[in-house]
Protein backbone atom coordinates (compact mmCIF):
# COMPACT_ATOMS: atom_id res chain seq x y z
CA UNK A 1 0.00 0.00 0.00
CA UNK A 2 1.39 3.42 -0.87
CA UNK A 3 2.05 6.04 1.78
CA UNK A 4 -0.83 8.31 0.70
CA UNK A 5 -3.33 5.44 0.93
CA UNK A 6 -2.12 4.62 4.45
CA UNK A 7 -2.45 8.26 5.43
CA UNK A 8 -5.96 8.46 3.97
CA UNK A 9 -7.09 5.26 5.69
CA UNK A 10 -5.60 6.43 8.98
CA UNK A 11 -7.36 9.78 8.71
CA UNK A 12 -10.62 8.02 7.84
CA UNK A 13 -10.34 5.78 10.92
CA UNK A 14 -9.57 8.77 13.16
CA UNK A 15 -12.49 10.76 11.77
CA UNK A 16 -14.82 7.82 12.38
CA UNK A 17 -13.46 7.57 15.94
CA UNK A 18 -13.98 11.29 16.59
CA UNK A 19 -17.54 11.08 15.24
CA UNK A 20 -18.28 8.05 17.41
CA UNK A 21 -17.03 9.86 20.53
CA UNK A 22 -19.12 12.91 19.72
CA UNK A 23 -22.18 10.69 19.23
CA UNK A 24 -21.47 8.87 22.51
CA UNK A 25 -21.47 12.15 24.42
CA UNK A 26 -24.76 13.20 22.82
CA UNK A 27 -26.31 9.81 23.57
CA UNK A 28 -25.35 10.06 27.26
CA UNK A 29 -27.05 13.46 27.45
CA UNK A 30 -30.13 11.96 25.78
CA UNK A 31 -30.24 9.10 28.30
CA UNK A 32 -29.52 6.47 25.66
CA UNK A 33 -26.86 4.68 27.66
CA UNK A 34 -26.60 1.40 25.76
CA UNK A 35 -26.08 3.26 22.51
CA UNK A 36 -23.58 5.61 24.19
CA UNK A 37 -21.51 2.64 25.35
CA UNK A 38 -21.55 1.18 21.85
CA UNK A 39 -20.40 4.45 20.28
CA UNK A 40 -17.72 4.90 22.96
CA UNK A 41 -16.34 1.48 22.06
CA UNK A 42 -16.26 2.42 18.38
CA UNK A 43 -14.34 5.59 19.28
CA UNK A 44 -11.71 3.46 20.98
CA UNK A 45 -11.76 0.81 18.26
CA UNK A 46 -11.40 3.43 15.51
CA UNK A 47 -8.35 4.87 17.21
CA UNK A 48 -6.79 1.41 17.56
CA UNK A 49 -7.61 0.72 13.93
CA UNK A 50 -5.88 3.95 12.91
CA UNK A 51 -2.77 2.83 14.78
CA UNK A 52 -2.64 -0.58 13.16
CA UNK A 53 -3.34 1.01 9.78
CA UNK A 54 -0.05 2.83 10.13
CA UNK A 55 1.52 -0.64 10.17
CA UNK A 56 -0.31 -1.36 6.93
CA UNK A 57 -2.61 -3.91 8.56
CA UNK A 58 -5.59 -1.91 9.81
CA UNK A 59 -8.01 -2.76 7.05
CA UNK A 60 -6.84 -6.32 6.50
CA UNK A 61 -8.54 -7.66 9.64
CA UNK A 62 -12.00 -9.09 9.14
CA UNK A 63 -12.86 -9.09 12.86
CA UNK A 64 -12.46 -6.70 15.74
CA UNK A 65 -10.44 -9.34 17.58
CA UNK A 66 -7.74 -9.14 14.91
CA UNK A 67 -7.31 -5.41 15.41
CA UNK A 68 -7.31 -5.78 19.20
CA UNK A 69 -4.78 -8.64 19.10
CA UNK A 70 -2.50 -6.65 16.78
CA UNK A 71 -2.75 -3.63 19.09
CA UNK A 72 -1.90 -5.76 22.12
CA UNK A 73 0.95 -7.59 20.40
CA UNK A 74 2.59 -4.65 18.66
CA UNK A 75 1.85 -1.71 20.93
CA UNK A 76 1.18 -2.95 24.46
CA UNK A 77 3.52 -5.94 24.62
CA UNK A 78 6.27 -3.85 23.02
CA UNK A 79 5.81 -1.17 25.71
CA UNK A 80 4.60 1.61 23.40
CA UNK A 81 1.36 1.87 25.39
CA UNK A 82 0.79 0.82 29.00
CA UNK A 83 -1.18 -2.36 29.74
CA UNK A 84 -3.98 -0.14 31.05
CA UNK A 85 -4.84 0.77 27.44
CA UNK A 86 -5.32 -2.89 26.56
CA UNK A 87 -7.56 -3.31 29.59
CA UNK A 88 -9.63 -0.29 28.55
CA UNK A 89 -10.12 -1.47 24.99
CA UNK A 90 -11.05 -5.01 26.04
CA UNK A 91 -13.40 -3.73 28.75
CA UNK A 92 -15.02 -1.44 26.17
CA UNK A 93 -15.42 -4.37 23.79
CA UNK A 94 -17.17 -6.43 26.48
CA UNK A 95 -19.37 -3.47 27.47
CA UNK A 96 -20.38 -2.98 23.84
CA UNK A 97 -21.25 -6.66 23.53
CA UNK A 98 -23.45 -6.39 26.62
CA UNK A 99 -25.07 -3.12 25.61
CA UNK A 100 -25.75 -4.23 22.04
CA UNK A 101 -26.79 -7.83 22.66
CA UNK A 102 -27.65 -8.21 26.36
CA UNK A 103 -27.17 -11.40 28.31
CA UNK A 104 -28.75 -14.63 27.10
CA UNK A 105 -31.08 -12.69 24.86
CA UNK A 106 -32.40 -10.54 27.70
CA UNK A 107 -32.05 -6.80 27.61
CA UNK A 108 -29.95 -5.69 30.55
CA UNK A 109 -29.94 -1.92 30.16
CA UNK A 110 -26.82 0.07 30.95
CA UNK A 111 -26.78 2.77 33.60
CA UNK A 112 -25.83 6.41 33.26
CA UNK A 113 -22.70 5.77 35.32
CA UNK A 114 -21.59 2.91 33.05
CA UNK A 115 -22.10 5.08 29.98
CA UNK A 116 -20.25 8.03 31.48
CA UNK A 117 -17.26 5.80 32.36
CA UNK A 118 -17.23 4.37 28.83
CA UNK A 119 -17.24 7.84 27.29
CA UNK A 120 -14.54 9.07 29.67
CA UNK A 121 -12.29 6.12 28.85
CA UNK A 122 -12.83 6.70 25.12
Amino acid sequence: MIEQELYDLTQYALTKAENALHAAKLLVKAGMYDDAISRAYYAIFGTARALVTIDGDGYSFSKHGGVLAHFDRNYVKEGIFPKQYSQIIHRAFQARQMSDYGIDGMDDFSTAEEAEVAVEEA
